[in-house]
């Protein structure tokens, strides 16, 4: 059974079929690959919500056009993750939207909803995991005022799910929505999560999140790609003021696309074929430089995080580089408290969650 696993998925911009004539073939060279697997799974960060109403309070509400379920039709992806910091953007009215039009088009889904993908193909059982991090601060996240939810990644839940179908003869994949953003090392805590649940069971980590790529750690005969960066990302602007927000570099633009084949309920071989946002086309087999991030992970745990706060330093000097005084006071709302204090909370909460895996 030969599995593709895509990154961040979103249509809208120049990635959205009502504004992109070309879009089909813009696709085309990555269509070949992925047309040569035999299950397609990517996270789904757009909802498929055109006139919804933003929910929570945030500074970037993304959403894609119902139509564009075609384009995910046409690359041939049959399974999404919902689990991330977007699906929820539109409340719950963009979220039954989403599942719906999924549904309507027989494309698979999991992440929310405590559901887990079991699947049997050609007597390969795989059951698919999805969770999202609290460090993303995401809306969403299970809470009483609504049956609709995002799985929060829980290292207790993770675990006992994971164990569950392991026992079950599944082979699992655990698809994480975790990280900082535009930071090529991921998050230490996610590190030695990854590798104590290496340490328990075989198994494919399918990271998400940071819009840039990362490391692939072969740990224990399990497969971990902690960030597999941008598959179709475009540049995000302030709902507001329409002001850029996030224009893509060069480092979000380099991605890659693991295909993994999995026999006998293990891991047999994978590759990482690289690919980049081209202006008119998706680059395949690039440079992706998986290799030069992988080295990160080998590191002493100080080395390890001398570097990333360093990279981290780099991203937040850049970001605060285009903020003046105009833009503080812009800000100086309710709305701007409302997402600070959710930050705070949610980082006081994760720290909470994977207490044992920051030492």
């Amino acid at each position: 059974m030969k599995i593709a696993f895509l990154g961040d998925i979103a249509f809208f911009g120049k990635f959205c079929l009502n504004n992109n004539d070309n879009l089909y073939k813009y696709f085309d060279a990555v269509k070949l690959i992925l047309d040569d697997c035999d299950y397609v799974v990517g996270n789904l960060e757009t909802p498929f919500c055109s006139n919804g109403k933003m929910f929570g309070s945030k500074s970037a509400y993304i959403s894609s056009d119902e139509l564009n379920v075609e384009i995910l039709k046409y690359l041939g992806v049959d399974v999404v993750s919902l689990a991330n910091n977007h699906m929820f953007d539109f409340g719950d009215a963009g979220f039954l939207s989403t599942i719906s039009i999924l549904n309507e088009n027989k494309i698979e889904w999991f992440g929310c909803n405590d559901k887990i993908l079991r699947l049997d193909f050609g007597g390969e059982k795989i059951a698919f995991h999805g969770y999202c991090s609290l460090n993303t601060n995401p809306l969403g996240i299970m809470n009483n005022k609504s049956e609709y939810f995002i799985n929060s990644f829980d290292a207790e839940i993770v675990i006992d799910n994971m164990c569950n179908n392991n026992k079950l003869g599944y082979f699992n994949v655990l698809s994480v929505h975790s990280g900082v953003e535009h930071v090529n090392i991921p998050s230490y805590e996610d590190v030695r999560f990854a590798r104590y649940l290496a340490d328990e069971m075989q198994y494919i980590y399918h990271g998400h999140h940071p819009h840039v790529l990362q490391g692939i750690d072969n740990h224990n005969d399990s497969l971990i790609s902690y960030s597999l960066g941008n598959f179709c990302f475009d540049d995000i602007y302030d709902h507001r003021t329409n002001d850029l927000l996030v224009k893509q570099s060069e480092n979000n633009k380099s991605s890659m696309i693991l295909i993994v084949e999995i026999e006998n309920g293990s891991i047999h071989k994978y590759d990482a074929v690289g690919i980049r946002m081209g202006d008119d086309e998706l680059l395949v087999h690039t440079d992706s430089k998986v290799d030069e991030y992988s080295e990160y992970l080998k590191m002493t745990n100080s080395k390890f995080n001398i570097e990333r706060n360093n990279q981290i330093k780099k991203v937040k000097l850049k970001i605060n580089s285009k903020r003046d005084l105009n833009w503080f006071v812009s800000r100086l709302n309710l709305s701007t408290i409302e997402r600070v204090y959710a930050v705070y909370k949610n980082r006081k909460k994760h720290k909470k969650i994977f207490g044992d895996f920051f030492s």
